[in-house]
């Protein structure tokens, strides 16, 4: 059996190591602006939706995030849950950075994929888009 010194002792340390590792996090975490676009896909539409993303949207995105334009994206798909079942998300560093990618990521497809909206348009049944400010907690 433990004697509660040793007890004590060893609690002191582990919050002293989470107060430590807190105090790192803050100084790297910053907040953000986080866009969340969701759809609804019909399945026999999800793999042109898909071909769209991978040939056109994802070299794009990529490209704006390597030019610090974007912090990250991503693609959230399901087949269980409910009908918004495909979704991207967008990551920036506050709202004016969002609308400042979303031009010029809107300006690039336009250039390079003429048409490309009329094309992805007709594949989505529903879409909404939520936008939020990202507030780290630590």
């Amino acid at each position: 059996m433990k004697t509660p010194l040793t007890v004590f002792v060893a609690m002191a340390l582990l919050i002293a190591t989470d107060s430590a590792i807190a105090q790192e996090a803050q100084k790297t975490l910053k907040p953000g602006f986080f866009v969340f676009s969701q759809n609804k896909v019909s399945d026999e539409n999800t793999a042109k939706l898909n071909a769209f993303m991978d040939s056109l949207a994802a070299p794009i995105l990529n490209e704006l995030m390597k030019e610090g334009k974007l912090l990250g994206w991503g693609q959230l798909m399901h087949g269980w849950g409910d009908e918004w079942n495909y979704n991207w998300y967008f990551v920036t560093e506050n709202h004016g950075t969002f609308l400042t990618f979303w031009s010029e990521y809107v300006n690039r497809l336009n250039k390079r994929f003429p048409n490309w909206f009329d094309k992805i348009r007709g594949l989505l049944t529903e879409h909404k888009d939520n936008m939020y400010s990202i507030r780290t907690m630590r």
